[in-house]
């Protein structure tokens, strides 16, 4: 104590180290610079110095303001996308509008064009000098073909509707009658449902049998066809009567795969 007042200053006891916080509007503020020589004889001024600590801490107002920003931006392209779906709908509905119009506008113009067509005709004839009582017995000929032609379209479509609502009862009777097959197959003993199983497979296998050999006998036939026309054209009697034989042997066995 003698020794601090006799120098007439006291010592302040030591803290802690207190954290320096670089913030403010002139550290984060983008400054520059331009470093140019003073005198002209390459002497330059001082450098500036650089812009506070390259490493800072950011705050809860800084996240803040970052997520306004993005939410101000998510809000802007939500509108914009409101915006295009708007300007999308307003074309769908114009273009259904105009694809309407456009339909009416095609049967005008097919009308027109008929009127035309008729126009056009009617000075031909004109023209040609047809008299009036032709060409009125023309359009009658004509109406009436397309009278015979429409009531023969609607007897060939009413035909066709009989034969459609025939089918489908057919085919209403072939799903009763598979239905039935199942409920009886249902109905077997196991051995018998195996004995059912083995004749159905046995009938596939025939039918395919039967199906090759009908290719077979196509082939046979194309061949004998050939052959014929062959022998209609050959001139030697050698040759015929290898043929011949040759149509005998397939006749034979077009005559086995038949059978």
């Amino acid at each position: 104590m003698q020794f601090s007042n006799r120098l007439g200053t006291s010592m302040r006891q030591p803290t802690a180290m207190r954290e320096v916080n670089y913030s403010g509007v002139g550290m984060n503020a983008k400054i520059q610079s331009v470093d140019r020589p003073v005198t002209n004889h390459g002497l330059s001024g001082m450098k500036a110095a650089s812009l506070g600590p390259a490493r800072q801490i950011y705050d809860r107002n800084y996240y803040l303001n970052l997520m306004k920003t993005k939410n101000n931006d998510i809000a802007d392209e939500i509108t914009k996308m409101k915006k295009e779906v708007d300007d999308i709908n307003r074309d769908n509905a114009k273009y259904l509008t105009l694809e309407r119009r456009y339909e009416m506008l095609i049967k005008d113009v097919r009308k027109f064009e008929g009127e035309l067509a008729d126009y056009n005709l009617a000075l031909d004839k004109h023209r040609s000098d047809t008299k009036p009582e032709d060409i009125e017995n023309l359009y009658i000929h004509i109406r009436n073909q397309n009278d015979k032609q429409k009531n023969h379209l609607d007897a060939l479509f009413a035909e066709k509707k009989d034969m459609e609502n025939e089918l489908a009862g057919y085919e209403q009777q072939i799903q009763e009658i598979n239905f039935t097959n199942e409920a009886r197959l249902n109905d077997l003993d196991p051995e018998q449902r195996n004995e059912y199983e083995k004749l159905k497979r046995e009938n596939n296998g025939l039918n395919q049998e039967i199906q090759m050999n009908r290719q077979e006998l196509d082939e046979v036939n194309q061949k004998l066809a050939q052959l014929e026309h062959r022998l209609k054209q050959d001139t030697f009697k050698q040759r015929a009567q290898h043929l011949r034989e040759e149509k005998i042997q397939l006749s034979k066995k077009k005559e086995d795969l038949e059978l």
